[in-house]
């Protein structure tokens, strides 16, 4: 059975691991033996790499997402289902996990809307960063998506 990755986001900085491993991390540096839900961000990891090798998890900023479908022309006609997905890498977008009813998946925030994509697309994006290091790189969204983790 695959264990589940977590990254844990505090003021103090980042930790990675199990979460048995992340609550004895916890103990060891701030001295609690347990941590509750309010002391930190719990980002899950979801599973795939990017095109650089490095994991990606809840609450990264990923590089290059932006679908952009292109008509292909096989020569004599050209059909409205046949197309095939280029990735603009301007567009930037952040890692979220949404639940609705029974269904649990990761999907791309952005700032006008959420995306659905295969892994094999994800994994031809780029991290760099995470809302919490790098808020600078949302131009003023990560404020919005911070506030919603924290609800949560």
């Amino acid at each position: 059975m695959k264990k589940n990755k977590f990254r844990i986001w505090d003021t103090n900085g980042m930790y990675s691991g199990t979460p048995g491993m992340l609550e004895d991390a916890a103990s060891m540096e701030i001295g609690q033996a347990v941590w509750n839900d309010h002391n930190y961000i719990k980002m899950q990891f979801i599973g795939i790499t990017d095109q650089k090798g490095n994991e990606i998890y809840e609450g990264d900023i990923l590089k290059g997402f932006k679908q952009m479908y292109i008509p292909s022309w096989d020569g004599f006609q050209s059909d409205s289902n046949n197309y095939h997905v280029e990735l603009d890498e301007e567009e930037i977008g952040i890692v979220v996990h949404q639940t609705k009813g029974f269904k649990s998946e990761f999907v791309i925030q952005s700032l006008h809307e959420d995306k659905h994509f295969t892994f094999h697309e994800i994994s031809r994006m780029e991290v760099i960063g995470t809302v919490h290091k790098n808020p600078e790189l949302l131009n003023g969204q990560a404020a919005s998506f911070l506030k919603e983790q924290t609800v949560m």
